[in-house]
């Protein structure tokens, strides 16, 4: 059981669920059938015999404790993001699905944050494997801090994908099973800017601002030069910096006053790159400077631009194409 749990957080594919979904009804595990059903959803099979047959099963499941967000194939993804985060996720976690939660998105201002934070590390969640957190305003301080954050490791061990937009969210994060991040906020997490342990992330998705913050400075110099250290982020292997066109608006104009093209050829990272995704430069000075980063990008094997392709942009190995904005 725990080869085949570990297979579906792994891969969440059709097939490892279906084999999951299966050996629950052989256990006599009411999920299994809410499992079985939710595929046959999928490929368009479902009946409104089928659909009703859902409502009941999940209506047995949760009674009148529905927790906010959506129930699929026997597992609940909680969507904790209107004004009471805490409260909603207090109904998630203390609700009958609790032990199936496999992923959970908090928005809020930073004490609403740390209160949600706080009450989904009191007890182990091996299932959930994606984290959202969005936080409006700011601290002058990460609202959850180094501690905090090492709890947070310990409660959630499968973790693979974290989603942070805002400024000084979370402290210096360390997660063994931590692979995807999404970041919207230089300082969103301490671990982009501070000395510490390597972070084994593959894939990083960065804007340098957020919409969602009041503070829209600049990083200082020193900040600037200490992001995405390569010794630090020695396991990064695609970078998305497509979002850092000049502005701080969702959902593309995040790079603020900063040349992303300039501050891509700063970062010792970029020679240990294989996929690389832009927005289109639109100077010459821009497209010099892209040129000269990608000049010393050896391992680079995809090249993707949102937006149009600059005609004079080339990279020896890697494949160049663009995803129309």
């Amino acid at each position: 059981m725990d080869e085949l749990e570990a297979s579906v957080r792994a891969s969440w594919s059709r097939e490892a669920i279906a084999v999951y979904g299966d050996h629950l009804q052989a256990i006599g595990d009411p999920r299994g059938e809410l499992v079985a059903i939710d595929l046959r959803i999928d490929e368009g099979g479902g009946s409104a015999e089928v659909r009703a047959r859902r409502i009941e099963l999940v209506a047995a499941w949760f009674g009148d404790r529905l927790p906010p967000g959506i129930v699929r194939h026997g597992f609940v993804d909680v969507d904790a993001t209107s004004a009471t985060p805490d409260s909603q996720l207090a109904l998630a976690l203390g609700g009958p699905g609790a032990a199936y939660v496999r992923s959970v998105a908090i928005a809020g201002p930073p004490e609403l944050l740390h209160r949600a934070l706080t009450m989904l590390v009191e007890a182990p969640r091996p299932w959930l494997t994606r984290l959202v957190l969005r936080q409006w305003n700011e601290g002058r301080g990460p609202t959850i801090d180094h501690a905090a954050c090492d709890r947070l490791a310990r409660a959630l061990p499968h973790l693979r994908e974290l989603e942070v937009d805002g400024r000084r969210v979370l402290g210096e994060l360390v997660h063994p099973a931590l692979r995807r991040m999404r970041v919207s906020g230089f300082d969103a997490v301490a671990s982009l800017v501070d000395a510490g342990e390597a972070v084994d992330i593959e894939e990083l998705d960065f804007a340098l601002h957020c919409h969602y913050a009041n503070e829209h400075a600049a990083p200082v110099a020193a900040v600037r030069r200490g992001l995405l250290a390569a010794g630090r982020w020695r396991a990064l292997r695609a970078l998305d910096l497509s979002r850092n066109e000049p502005g701080r608006l969702e959902p593309f104009t995040l790079g603020g006053d900063v040349d992303i093209f300039a501050f891509l050829h700063e970062r010792d990272v970029r020679r240990q790159l294989e996929i690389l995704h832009l927005p289109s430069p639109a100077a010459p000075g821009s497209v010099m400077s892209l040129q000269l980063a990608l000049a010393e990008m050896p391992r680079l094997r995809e090249l993707v631009f949102h937006g149009a392709r600059p005609a004079l942009v080339t990279h020896p190995s890697a494949t160049v194409r663009a995803i129309p904005r």
